[in-house]
C-alpha cells in the first residue's frame, strides 16, 4: 500500500469500532515477536493533558542524548502525528511500509480465527512495530481511551503517569467519578511508580488504593502549598508565576528545582501537566536514564504539540483548541477571558455526537459575542442544529455553517481585526481546518 492506500484502509477500520480488551491484541502482538518489549516507555493517561504530558516527557528524553518514540492520540492536522521518532514524524514512506506490515499480521490473525483489529489497535500495532524497528531506547505513549483495557495497556513502563480524572467518555468508562479513576488506575503496573495531578479527592483515593495493591511508589504533582494524600512516597509542586503570556511555571521536585519555566505550550493547565512530566522524569532518572536540570528545562521549553491554545492568526486572534467535555472548556474559558478585555469574541464550535455540546456551550458561549455552529461532515459528526439549540440559552447572536473554513472566515469578518475568534470543540474540527492558517504556535 502507498501513503493514501494506507489511511483509506486505516478509515475502514472504524467500521469495527471501539473494542476493550487486551487478550486479540496481545495475541497479534506475539505474532509479531513482541514488539512492545523492545523499549522502555513511559504510559500516559488522564482525560485532559495527557498528550501534553507524554510530548514535555519525550521532548527531555530527546534532550537527554536517549533515541526517543513518541505515540499519541488523536491527532489533529496529519496521521502521523501519532507516531514519532526523535521528534518527527514518520515519513509517508514510513506510515505505508508499517501499515502494510500491520495489515498482513492482521490478515494473518484473521485466518486463526482471532478475529480483526480494531482502527486504534492497528495505529498502536505499527507504533510498537516502529519503534522496535527504527532503534527507539524509549518511548513516551499515550493512552487511547480510559486505560485499563486500552491496547496501549501492554507495556510495562518505567513509570505510569495519570494526569486528571474528569467526566469524560461515560459510555466506556463509567457513570461516576471513581468508576473513571479505576479504569485510568489500571494502567498501574505492579512495582512501577505512578505519578497523579488530581486535586480530587475520590481520584486520590481510588488512585492510593491501587497503587497500594500493585505495590507501586505514588508521587503526587500539586499546587505549591497544598498536601498530598497520605501515603505518597514524593511530590512535585508546581506554581503559575506569571499566567499571561508567556506563561512562566515554578516546579520543585527532589531533583531539580526549576523557577521560570515558559513552556511552549501555553494556558495555565499546562502547570499540572508539566509537573506531572517532571514526576515522571524524576521517576526515570532513579531508573538509570541520564537526566540533569539543563534538558529537563529546556525540554519543558520546547515540547509543544497542535490543537492545544493554538494561535493560527493575530489580527484578528484566532486560536485553535480542541476542549471537548466540561473541564477542558473550564480551563479554555479561563484562558479567554483575560485575553477578551471588551474585544468581541466569535466562536466557532462543532462536536462529535459522542460529546455533549451543552456541557461545553455552557461554559464558553456566554463569552461570545457570536457563536457559529459548525460540522465536519465524518460518521459520528454532531449536528450544527443540535449545536444552536444548546448555544442559544447563552447567546443572542447564534448561527450555523456546515463548512468548517467558512465558519472560521465568517467568524474572522465578525470579529474583526481587533476581536477573537477561538474555533473549538473537537481535535477532530481542527483537523479540518486549511493549511493557510496553521502557520503561528507561539502565545497569544
Amino acid at each position: 500500500m502507498d501513503f493514501e492506500e494506507s489511511v483509506a484502509w486505516l478509515s475502514g477500520l472504524r467500521r469495527f469500532g471501539i473494542k476493550l480488551g487486551l487478550e486479540r491484541f496481545l495475541k497479534v502482538l506475539e505474532l509479531a515477536g513482541n514488539p512492545h518489549r523492545a523499549f522502555r516507555s513511559a504510559h500516559i493517561a488522564g482525560t485532559n493533558g495527557k498528550g501534553s504530558t507524554a510530548a514535555m516527557i519525550a521532548a527531555v528524553m530527546r534532550k537527554a542524548g536517549v533515541r526517543t518514540g513518541l505515540y499519541l492520540s488523536p491527532y489533529v492536522f496529519d496521521i502521523r502525528e501519532r507516531i514519532q521518532v526523535e521528534g518527527r514524524m514518520v515519513t509517508r514512506r514510513r506510515f505505508a511500509q508499517l501499515a502494510t506490515e500491520a495489515r498482513s499480521l492482521m490478515e494473518e490473525a484473521g485466518s486463526r480465527g482471532w478475529g480483526t483489529l480494531t482502527e486504534f489497535e492497528a495505529k498502536t500495532l505499527m507504533g510498537f512495530l516502529c519503534f522496535a524497528q527504527d532503534g527507539v531506547e524509549f518511548a513516551s505513549v499515550e493512552v487511547g481511551l480510559g486505560g485499563r483495557l486500552d491496547a496501549t495497556n501492554v507495556i510495562v513502563p518505567d513509570v505510569s503517569v495519570i494526569t486528571n480524572v474528569a467526566m469524560d467518555h461515560m459510555e466506556y468508562l463509567g457513570e461516576t467519578l471513581a468508576q473513571i479513576a479505576a479504569e485510568k488506575a489500571g494502567i498501574i503496573k505492579r512495582g512501577v511508580t505512578v505519578v497523579c495531578g488530581s486535586t480530587d479527592s475520590t481520584v486520590s483515593d481510588v488512585v492510593m488504593r491501587r497503587a497500594e495493591e500493585s505495590g507501586s511508589p505514588v508521587i503526587w504533582a500539586l499546587p505549591e502549598g497544598q498536601q498530598p494524600p497520605e501515603g505518597v512516597a514524593g511530590c512535585v509542586t508546581y506554581r503559575v508565576a506569571v499566567g499571561v503570556d508567556p506563561l512562566e511555571l515554578d516546579l520543585g521536585a527532589r531533583r531539580w528545582m526549576l523557577q521560570g519555566v515558559r513552556p511552549a505550550l501555553q494556558g495555565e493547565f499546562q502547570a499540572v501537566n508539566a509537573a506531572c512530566a517532571v514526576g515522571a522524569l524524576e521517576a526515570l532518572a532513579d531508573a538509570g536514564f541520564p537526566l540533569d536540570e539543563r534538558c529537563v528545562r529546556e525540554g519543558l521549553e520546547e515540547a509543544w504539540l497542535p490543537g492545544r491554545l493554538q494561535v493560527l492568526r493575530r489580527r484578528p486572534l484566532v486560536i485553535a483548541d480542541g476542549a471537548h467535555n466540561p473541564a477542558a472548556a473550564e480551563e479554555l474559558a479561563r484562558y479567554l477571558k483575560p485575553r477578551l478585555q471588551g474585544r468581541p469574541l466569535a466562536l466557532v464550535a462543532g462536536m462529535m455526537s459522542s460529546h455533549e455540546p451543552e456541557e461545553v456551550l455552557s461554559r464558553l458561549a456566554p463569552l461570545a459575542r457570536w457563536v457559529i455552529a459548525t460540522e465536519t461532515g465524518e460518521a459520528g459528526t454532531r449536528p450544527c442544529r443540535e449545536i444552536v439549540q444548546s448555544a442559544e440559552r447563552y447567546c443572542a447572536d447564534v448561527s450555523a455553517c456546515p463548512e468548517v473554513n467558512e465558519a472560521i472566515s465568517r467568524a474572522c469578518a465578525l470579529a474583526g481585526r481587533d476581536g477573537v475568534v477561538c474555533v473549538t470543540g473537537s481535535f477532530y474540527l481542527l483537523g479540518h481546518i486549511r493549511k493557510p492558517l496553521r502557520v503561528t504556535t507561539g502565545a497569544a
